[in-house]
């Protein structure tokens, strides 16, 4: 299984929610004023004293690829098929986790099995809207960890 993309980053946060929204945040266009609080390295969080957005150290870590009939998913819980047009914010946009009582499979996003998500984009790829924006919807099987590495020294 060869990852399309693996992203981890670092983030002071009160709880793995946070960590997880705040990360998806900050690739949003909106995002830019979180470049001081998210980081690629793990080193540059623990030097980050002021400003931090909680109280503990999470790394939060995700990984796509795309997906076909013969993908099989990983072992665990955290992991979805989905499907989206291209962009890290659109694909990262569709899961509901790691939120507590949120349901992992919604059943239009994100499904146990890659065949609905494979449907769903060929369905989208073929509405006239679609090709007119000239947007491309693919499978995706999106996986990830939140950790929580340590808390702030008090």
């Amino acid at each position: 299984m060869s990852a399309l993309e693996t992203l981890i980053h670092y983030v002071w946060a009160p709880s793995p929610e946070l960590a997880w929204g705040l990360v998806s945040l900050r690739e949003t266009d909106d995002g830019a004023w979180l470049a001081g609080h998210i980081h690629t390295a793990r080193e540059d969080a623990e030097r980050q004293e002021a400003s931090r957005m909680g109280p503990t150290l999470y790394c939060v870590e995700r990984a796509s690829m795309l997906a076909d009939e013969k993908t099989r998913p990983p072992q665990g819980e955290d992991w979805v098929f989905a499907w989206s047009t291209e962009g890290r914010h659109n694909v990262w946009s569709k899961p509901n986790a790691p939120f507590p009582d949120a349901k992992r499979f919604d059943g239009y996003w994100t499904f146990p099995e890659p065949q609905e998500a494979i449907q769903r984009a060929a369905w989208a790829n073929e509405e006239p809207s679609t090709r007119a924006e000239g947007l491309t919807f693919r499978a995706y099987l999106l996986m990830w960890s939140v950790e929580a590495l340590q808390d702030a020294p008090v």
